[in-house]
């Protein structure tokens, strides 16, 4: 009898330890199953970033790359002197309100809209190569700060959707695009 107690003791302690065995691989697989799934979700963050971007969403990094100014107040910290003398060149004499311009912007959006490939596909930087552009805005202290800034978020902007859409025949027809900007 006790042969036999001993027998069916050592069967449930076999069996308790397979069942917590099974336990700690089961967990240990759910464990690696969560840490893949976290690395395919990174990956696939990473590629979406990579990814060139459709105009919508590369106008509205291009706005919040424009809100990213910083102008330093504190004087000791900014160039001193002259500004840069404007003769020669050419500049607004006076300011005047461009009261049609609501208008003007509706027109050119429809213009665009006629050919809806070139809002939809992905033809724009994408918003890593956008958030590298970010990373080297600094505060403008200076009038040359001033237009490093104006160039990298604006000028460059511009002239991207320019050429993008001067590789189209059609929109290069219908809004009178005859070269790039420089």
């Amino acid at each position: 009898m006790d042969d036999e107690v001993a027998r069916l003791h050592a069967l449930l302690e076999a069996a308790e330890k397979g069942s917590a065995e099974e336990q700690r691989r089961r967990e240990n697989a759910e464990k690696l199953a969560k840490e893949e799934q976290r690395r395919r979700k990174e990956e696939e963050e990473r590629n979406e970033k990579s990814r060139p971007q459709a105009l919508p969403q590369y106008l509205e990094a291009c706005h919040s790359l424009s809100l990213a100014i910083q102008v330093v107040t504190e004087k000791s910290l900014t160039t001193q002197g002259d500004t840069t003398n404007p003769t020669g060149r050419i500049y607004p004499r006076r300011i005047v309100p461009w009261d049609d311009y609501p208008m003007r912007q509706e027109n050119n959006w429809d213009r665009l809209s006629v050919h809806q490939s070139f809002s939809s596909d992905p033809i724009f930087p994408s918003s890593h190569q956008l958030d590298y552009v970010a990373s080297l805005i600094r505060p403008i202290a200076s009038e040359m700060g001033l237009r490093h800034f104006e160039r990298d978020t604006v000028e460059n902007a511009v002239q991207k959707l320019v050429d993008e859409a001067y590789n189209d025949e059609l929109l290069r027809v219908r809004l009178g695009i005859l070269g790039s900007v420089t």
